[in-house]
């Protein structure tokens, strides 16, 4: 019997560990490779994949050290492939003085067209020789690749001594 010929290809996908680039990298590959939509849709898809993984990757507070050289962000990673759009969603913990910053930052990019977003991120990009703003640059690409408003949420687990983020984004799909 034919498998493929029997099942709708689906992508249904999560994982839990540490957000290794060449895990997010190979996972992203085969994502571009695998779904079935448009070219500027798979790419949107990839790009809000890449970077809502580095955001795990890069600032996640539970670290798991490689190699004893370097560590990556642990975390987890949720991708349902529906009908008409591909969500991605991820959480990981951060550190508690975090949270109202991550706060305040969605909210104001979900204010902003995609247009002032452009802008923004721009003028980010050139005084981030200044400061570090890495994490803000990210969410923005986020909200600009997926053009769709973020869903976020700060929640707090007492019983794990901690706060967690997670974001959620969304790109609708087209049609070939």
């Amino acid at each position: 019997m034919d498998y493929n010929a029997n099942h709708k290809k689906e992508l249904d996908f999560t994982y839990e560990g540490p957000f290794n680039m060449r895990i997010i990298s190979t996972l992203g590959k085969y994502l571009t490779d695998f779904l079935d939509t448009s070219y500027e849709a798979r790419m949107g898809i990839y790009r809000v994949f890449i970077e809502i993984c580095q955001n795990v990757s890069l600032y996640s507070f539970d670290r798991v050290w490689q190699n004893k050289k370097s560590s990556v962000g642990y975390g987890k990673l949720i991708i349902k492939d529906e009908e008409e759009k591909i969500t991605v969603y991820t959480i990981n913990k951060i550190l508690d003085h975090h949270a109202d910053i991550l706060l305040e930052n969605c909210n104001n990019l979900n204010n902003y067209s995609l247009d002032e977003l452009s802008e923004l991120k721009e003028k980010l990009r050139r005084e981030a020789s200044v400061e570090d703003l890495g994490a803000h640059i990210g969410l923005i690409s986020i909200r600009l690749y997926s053009k769709n408003v973020i869903k976020f949420e700060i929640i707090d687990k007492p019983d794990e001594q901690g706060k967690y983020f997670a974001i959620t984004a969304t790109v609708i799909k087209t049609n070939n």
